[in-house]
C-alpha cells in the first residue's frame, strides 16, 4: 500500500467528515440537516482522529481544516458538552448529589423507554423503584411489560397510560394527585400524553413524549402535529421523553421553543446497543432522551441508572420546585 493511496484516502475520509459536519451546521434550515447534526460529537471525534494521522502524511492544510471544522462544532455545541455546568440564574445543573437544604422542594423524575418487546422489565422496576422517583414518565409500554403499571399502582395510584400496538405508547406515573380540572390528555397515535397534578397544591403539568425517527422517517410531521397540544402546555410544566435527537438538535430546540421550556444541559449518554453484551461493556452511546422543565423550575443534578433491560437507560433528574 503506498503512501499516496494512504494519503489520499486519509484525505476522502477528512472531506466526508467535514461535510457532515458542516451540513449540521444548517438544522435549522431543513430536517435532512438536523439529522446528521445528532453524531456531530462522533463525527468530530473520527475527524480529529484522521486529521491527526494526515500530519503524517504531510496533509497539513487539510489538518488545518479539519481542527477548524472540530473548533465551530464544539463551539455550536458547548451547552451540551460533557461536565458543562449552566447556571439558569435559579438553579445549576450538578453532578452531584443534591444539596438544597430544604428536600420538600426537589421533584424527583425517572424517564425511561422501556423498549417495546423488553421482557426483563422488571429489572426496570427494580432500577425505577430504587430511585425513589415522585414522578415517572414513561415510552414504549406494550403488553409485553405493562405489569410494570401495577408494580407501581400503590406508591404511584396517579395513571396515565395511552396505549396502542407498537412502540408509540407512553405513560406518566405520579405519587402527586390529578388536579381537579382533570386536564389529562392522551394522544396514543402521536405518542404524547400529558396531565396536571398537585405539587404542594399547585398545578403542574407533566408531559411523556416519544418522538419518531428523524428526516427521512417522520419526525418533524409528528411535532408540527403536536404544536398545539404542546403550546397549550401551562406553567410550570415538566416535559421528558425519547426524543430520538440530540440535545443540541433543531428538533429538541424547537419543542423547547414551542413549549417554553429549557433543555436540561450538559451531556448525558442514554441510548446503547439492544444487545446486553453490548450495553454491559460499552454502556450507552447517544444522547437521545431528555428533560424540558419551565423557566421558573431548576435542574440540580441527573444522572444514568443502572440497565433495566431497554436499549434506553433509565435517567434521574432532581427538579428544583421554586
Amino acid at each position: 500500500m503506498s503512501r499516496q493511496f494512504i494519503a489520499d484516502t486519509l484525505k476522502l475520509c477528512s472531506a466526508g467528515l467535514i461535510l457532515l459536519l458542516i451540513s449540521g451546521w444548517l438544522q435549522d434550515f431543513h430536517p435532512a440537516f438536523d439529522s446528521p447534526s445528532h453524531f456531530r460529537l462522533h463525527f468530530a471525534a473520527l475527524l480529529a482522529i484522521v486529521s491527526i494521522l494526515l500530519l503524517f502524511v504531510r496533509g497539513w492544510i487539510w489538518t488545518l481544516a479539519g481542527l477548524v471544522i472540530i473548533a465551530i462544532s464544539v463551539g455550536l455545541t458547548h451547552p451540551y458538552l460533557p461536565g458543562v455546568e449552566v447556571n439558569s440564574g435559579q438553579a445549576q445543573l450538578s453532578k452531584s448529589n443534591d444539596e438544597t437544604g430544604d428536600q420538600t422542594n426537589v421533584l424527583r423524575l425517572v424517564q425511561m423507554n422501556l423498549r417495546f418487546i423488553n421482557t426483563q422489565y422488571r429489572k426496570a422496576i427494580k432500577v425505577i423503584s430504587g430511585a425513589e422517583p415522585d414522578i415517572i414518565l414513561l415510552q414504549e409500554i406494550t403488553r409485553i411489560n405493562e405489569k410494570l403499571l401495577e408494580d407501581f399502582i400503590h406508591s404511584h395510584p396517579h395513571q396515565v397510560y395511552c396505549h396502542r400496538q407498537g412502540i408509540g405508547s407512553v405513560a406518566i406515573l405520579s405519587r402527586y394527585p390529578f388536579s381537579a380540572a382533570n386536564r389529562n390528555q392522551c394522544l396514543w397515535r402521536l405518542g404524547f400524553a400529558r396531565a396536571e397534578v398537585l405539587i404542594n397544591g399547585r398545578p403542574f403539568n407533566l408531559a411523556s413524549l416519544h418522538s419518531r425517527w428523524p428526516w427521512p422517517f417522520s419526525q418533524s410531521r409528528q411535532l408540527q402535529a403536536l404544536r398545539g397540544d404542546m403550546e397549550a402546555l401551562s406553567h410550570p410544566a415538566i416535559l421528558a421523553g425519547d426524543f430520538n435527537s440530540a440535545p443540541w438538535s433543531a428538533a429538541v430546540s424547537k419543542t423547547a421553543n414551542i413549549t417554553g421550556t429549557k433543555v436540561a444541559p450538559g451531556l448525558l449518554m442514554s441510548w446503547g446497543s439492544p444487545f446486553a453484551a453490548f450495553r454491559q461493556h460499552i454502556g450507552p452511546v447517544l444522547p437521545i432522551d431528555h428533560v424540558l422543565i419551565s423557566p421558573q423550575l431548576g435542574f440540580l443534578s441527573r444522572e444514568i441508572l443502572e440497565d433495566g433491560g431497554s436499549d434506553h437507560f433509565p435517567i434521574l433528574t432532581r427538579i428544583k420546585i421554586r
